[in-house]
């Protein structure tokens, strides 16, 4: 671990070049992650990294992380030292630059700061731990722009008007992989790209059809955060063709691998025979180890002993899409009446009973659950996408968060009863739903 002091005197007015009192410029290595701490809690400093020891007042080519502008409440991250907020064209934010402004202050004395030139996240937060809810500014510089900014390995830090000492620390890379593992928030769905991991199990879904006013309306979502600069790299997008809601989430992950293991070790002979009417079936099902096919197998033979396979032709459901939350990420709903609401209980109440997992008590009414967020209840909803890493509080980010919601919204305020396909168990991955209805038919 190395460290260095800076015992910042003069006004320096961002420039790196100090005088005699301070300490030399910090190597890094790519990844970097770097501990900060200023001795007085409002005095204004910047860190600079960027590939020699110069004079960065003025550069473009450095990374520049900013730490209480504006009487101690901006902090600010990207390009350039001052930061260039404009691209040389004068009609284009540059797309890496993030401030976020608290006009109560930036207090704390201890910062964190990411770059990882793989990936390309950068990153800035409160504290010595950095994690998902410490962070303050995050942003993802593009393919074209990752070779210069692992070339950035000199750390400087300057001043601005009021003396300060300011405590470097570089833990080096093994620490940065992890922070970059450590802040997805979406983990055990998409890595750090917005690529989607696979997950084993079966659930009940009720599909959105294309032609529905709703589809159309999450596919708009869709394109609306691609689009934004300040969101795009932090979500991963679901495929249109997947909208879904969720009507009984049956088993999935490590609780579905060791079911179907422990399933495959009992002695049931109508298992068995289910299993073997299934075998024949295409493609995706035989991606399925032996013990989860006969596992899916069993839970579906039990599902229509139980009469809920047999209900699905003749049942329906009318939800209501009151708003989009605001992530800007999935669409909130709500049984039409009370009516359609007791037909969905009661029908995940016959699936638990089938599959000997647990229904969860429902959330009927959307401004219920925001105002309670009542642990172990579940709400309905339609996902669009997932945040896989945090966004902070960057200006950039709120205000385009603002817009998505607020055109989502004025799309919803149009729709009527949105008349969800009948419920069909599906496996995880999302395979086709004709796939897995095929082999239960063969039951």
């Amino acid at each position: 671990m190395d460290t260095a002091t800076y015992n910042l005197r003069d006004a320096h007015k961002g420039s790196t070049l100090i005088n005699s009192s301070g300490a030399a410029p910090l190597s890094v290595q790519q990844p970097c992650l770097l501990l900060l701490s200023r001795s007085d809690p409002s005095a204004e400093f910047r860190l600079v990294l960027a590939n020699q020891h110069k004079e960065t007042r003025g550069a473009q080519d450095v990374l520049c992380f900013a730490i209480g502008q504006d009487q101690n409440t901006v902090a600010a991250l990207g390009l350039g030292n001052p930061h260039i907020k404009v691209a040389a064209s004068g009609n284009a934010r540059d797309t890496s630059y993030r401030h976020c402004v608290n006009d109560r202050g930036l207090t704390g004395t201890e910062f964190w700061i990411l770059c990882d030139a793989e990936s390309g996240w950068v990153a800035l937060g409160y504290g010595d731990s950095p994690s998902p809810g410490t962070a303050l500014l995050t942003s993802r510089f593009d393919a074209a722009a990752r070779p210069s900014l692992g070339a950035r390995s000199c750390a400087m830090v300057s001043n601005w008007q009021a003396p300060v000492a300011v405590s470097v620390r570089s833990l080096g890379p093994d620490a940065a992989r992890r922070c970059v593992a450590g802040l997805q928030t979406a983990r055990n769905k998409f890595d750090i790209d917005g690529n989607t991991i696979p997950i084993r199990g079966l659930t009940a879904v009720c599909e959105l059809p294309a032609a529905h006013g709703l589809h159309l309306v999450m596919s708009r979502v869709r394109d609306a955060l691609a689009a934004e600069p300040a969101l795009a790299a932090s979500h991963g997008l679901l495929p249109p063709d997947s909208y879904h809601m969720t009507v009984f989430d049956i088993i999935s992950g490590a609780e579905f691998e060791r079911e179907a293991q422990a399933d495959a070790a009992a002695r049931d002979a109508d298992a068995d025979a289910a299993l073997q009417r299934v075998q024949s079936a295409p493609a995706p099902w035989q991606q399925m180890t032996a013990p989860m096919q006969r596992y899916t197998a069993s839970v579906a033979l039990k599902c229509e002993r139980g009469g809920v396979l047999q209900s699905v032709p003749w049942t329906s459901f009318a939800m209501r899409a009151v708003c989009i939350d605001e992530r800007g990420t999935s669409i909130e709903m709500e049984p039409w009446d009370e009516t359609v609401g007791a037909a969905i209980d009661a029908w995940r109440e016959r699936v638990a009973a089938c599959t000997g997992q647990h229904a969860a008590p429902t959330v009927r009414s959307v401004a219920t659950w925001k105002q309670l967020k009542p642990r172990g209840q579940y709400r309905f909803h339609m996902t669009v996408a997932y945040v896989i890493c945090p966004l902070g509080c960057s200006v950039e980010a709120t205000e385009a968060r603002q817009r998505v919601v607020a055109g989502a919204n004025a799309l919803l305020r149009s729709l009527g009863p949105v008349v969800v396909s009948a419920p069909h168990f599906v496996t995880l991955p999302p395979w086709p739903r004709s796939t897995l209805s095929r082999c239960l038919e063969r039951l």
